[in-house]
């Protein structure tokens, strides 16, 4: 058969979406398909010309599946990419090409706040629209199907891989053991709250070296290295900016990972199954320090099973947890990082990404 990706970013961009995108360009083609990708930071806000012109390459390349991937706020500021509708509804009309559609992202929940009430609406009506000129829907967490159903649509959901899993595969002969109790994060948004962590773990008498993997804001930055002057024993790193193989191996030093994925008031936010970091952890067997929200799926991540869960409040009640595991239970540590790879490989995996929607392709042909 044969493939186009729409995606606004295409790998090597370091964008979760683009990464993405590549793999899906990688496993259809070894799946035989024909892939054309069309990416650019001009996917924005489309008008018709340009709608027009994007529909004559997937004609000229006589697409049978048009593979979009969906976050509202890559084609729209904000968030609602209302000419979705017209592009979909001239795929349909003007070629053979069924459409796939990936939702990365779905819509804002309820909020007071009147502009966001706004936004919140517009974002739902274009989401809506594109749902129903698409021939089936994929998202990633369960919490975005129950949004997508409340709109009317059906979808599947199909976790988000890592984006470094071949290099994780290249490197696993190069793996070498630990010599000193090293932990580190990568994906945070906002460090303030884990610094807090990093300094009750070093009153409480624990000797480790701290990764802070990839790039920060220069506000966080400043934080990081005023507060690494604080600490008497603990070793602070700070990567910076890095390529897709140099993450691998600077989190294939770790013995822990810490995801303090934000957890809203109302129980939003926590580990889930869209995060490529998460998913980095898994994929490489560290073990997951992380917060439990309502993108946490239970039926997935299992709490001191394949991940242990961290209080997203109270930095102490966090520090305290980490501590009894880091400094007695490292075994049980070391099982937690294998159970959370043994799931990775049979659930998460890009070979089971691809089979999964090659199966969703097939179902959906007639």
């Amino acid at each position: 058969m044969k493939f186009t990706i729409i995606t606004r970013y295409y790998h090597p961009t370091p964008d979760g979406i683009g990464h993405h995108s590549g793999y899906l360009n990688q496993y259809l083609i070894e799946a035989g398909h024909s892939v054309q990708v069309i990416y650019d930071d001009g996917i924005i806000s489309l008008q018709e010309k340009e709608i027009g012109i994007l529909v004559n390459k997937i004609k000229r390349h006589r697409s049978d599946w048009v593979i979009f991937q969906y976050n509202g706020y890559s084609y729209n500021r904000f968030g609602a990419p209302n000419w979705l509708s017209r592009l979909f509804k001239k795929i349909t009309l003007y070629s053979s090409a069924k459409i796939c559609l990936i939702v990365h992202e779905t819509f804002i929940r309820k909020d007071n706040e009147l502009k966001l009430k706004i936004y919140r609406f517009l974002q739902k009506r274009a989401l809506r629209v594109a749902a129903e000129h698409s021939n089936f829907t994929v998202t990633t967490t369960h919490l975005y199907q129950k949004q997508l159903k409340e709109l009317g649509s059906k979808s599947e959901v199909l976790f988000t891989p890592s984006n470094f899993e071949n290099y994780i595969i290249e490197l696993k002969k190069s793996y070498k053991p630990k010599q000193k109790l090293r932990i580190g994060t990568f994906g945070n948004r906002d460090p303030v709250f884990l610094l807090k962590i990093i300094e009750k773990l070093e009153k409480n008498g624990l000797i480790f070296e701290f990764d802070f993997i990839g790039n920060y804001q220069p506000k966080y930055i400043k934080e990081i290295k005023n507060f690494s002057k604080k600490l008497k024993y603990t070793k602070i790193e700070r990567s910076g900016k890095l390529t897709d193989r140099n993450i691998v191996l600077r989190m294939e030093r770790l013995d822990a990972f810490i995801l303090l994925e934000p957890v809203r008031t109302d129980g939003g936010g926590g580990l889930n199954t869209k995060s490529g970091a998460s998913a980095t952890a898994l994929c490489m067997g560290i073990p997951i320090f992380s917060t439990i929200g309502d993108f946490t799926d239970p039926s997935v991540f299992k709490e001191n099973e394949n991940y242990i869960s961290l209080n997203y409040v109270d930095y102490e009640k966090s520090a305290d947890i980490l501590f009894s595991f880091l400094k007695d239970d490292r075994d049980g540590l070391k099982l937690i990082g294998e159970s959370g790879q043994k799931m990775y490989r049979k659930d998460f995996s890009w070979k089971v990404y691809a089979n999964k929607l090659f199966t969703l392709i097939d179902n959906a042909k007639g």
